[in-house]
């Protein structure tokens, strides 16, 4: 009886020592990047499955042998047992599948940001993948204001080039000004400026015009050219003094740089307020495309009067 129950001690300890971890969770399918169909003769391919945050799980799941004879990728999950598995996936957890190619992640749109669900230990599910390469955005080039540029106004006006994604994705534009150059003191930022504009005239608006052209074809249909001209001159002569003489933020020896015309097809304008009088700024654009890639533009400074 003794030797009996050494025995059974001996075989308890044994098959604790080597216990067998639960049968994992495989997902595989094809992979398709940039709408064509990966095969087994294009290497450089990698997947990684990890939990919802990013971190690993232990042993870790991924593909790192290429696809097989039949074009498929295969991925082992790993199932948690507290003992022989503290490191693997809770059935039902949401997982996420990761694509590399030659180190550089893809971006994975099928399924949605590559999440799917963890299932029952030894089951096997097909899971085909799509992703595609993300393509960074071209770098905006600023126009206006001008590097170094004095006597800008508290409400000014910033003109950048378009910046077009190689994908075609859509971008959207954030404008930057800061009192120092890292952009952390004194920021007045504006955020997802789309292709839009709000530029504004510094000098007479349209309602001026129009009612220029107004006494213009009255005088005509009057026949009184020479008093219609004449107003004409003394409302211009008016207009340009008053645009162009001091106001209460400027004085005869701080003259406003000429704003460029904007090219609406080309250029971003944007007018922001709110800057304060005598104070040096920087300032940048970052553009962000529909798969937050971001691509900042240089930096410039001014300062208003």
């Amino acid at each position: 009886m003794r030797y009996i129950l050494c025995f059974l001690l001996f075989f308890i300890s044994i098959t604790s020592a080597y216990a067998i971890p639960p049968v994992p969770f495989r997902v595989g399918g094809t992979l398709s990047v940039n709408g064509n169909l990966v095969t087994q003769s294009q290497s450089g391919y990698i997947l990684e499955v990890t939990k919802l945050d990013g971190s690993a799980y232990v042993p870790a799941a991924e593909d790192s042998d290429g696809l097989n004879l039949f074009d498929w990728y295969f991925t082992d999950i790993p199932i948690y047992d507290s003992l022989d598995q503290p490191g693997g996936a809770f059935i039902g957890d949401t997982a996420v599948i990761h694509v590399y190619f030659n180190s550089e992640e893809l971006i994975v749109t099928s399924p949605p940001a590559g999440e799917f669900q963890v299932g029952s230990s030894g089951d096997t599910q097909q899971l085909d993948i799509k992703a595609h390469n993300n393509n960074a955005p071209s770098r905006p080039q600023l126009v206006y204001p001008t590097e170094g540029q004095q006597c800008s106004r508290t409400t000014e006006q910033f003109i950048w080039n378009k910046s077009t994604d190689p994908n075609g994705d859509q971008v959207s534009y954030t404008l930057q000004v800061c009192e120092d150059s890292g952009f952390t003191t004194g920021c007045l930022s504006e955020s997802n400026i789309a292709s839009r504009n709000n530029y504004k005239f510094f000098y007479a608006g349209i309602n001026s015009w129009m009612f220029l052209l107004g006494i213009v074809f009255s005088g005509v249909y009057c026949k009184k050219r020479k008093l219609a001209l004449l107003v004409v001159l003394i409302l211009i002569a008016a207009m340009f003094i008053v645009s162009c003489g001091s106001t209460s933020e400027e004085s005869s020896s701080c003259e406003h740089p000429l704003v460029p015309d904007v090219n609406l097809q080309n250029e971003i304008a944007y007018e922001l307020s709110g800057l304060k009088s005598g104070t040096t700024y920087y300032w940048k654009v970052v553009v962000t495309d529909e798969n937050d890639s971001k691509v900042h533009s240089e930096t410039r400074s001014f300062t208003t009067q």
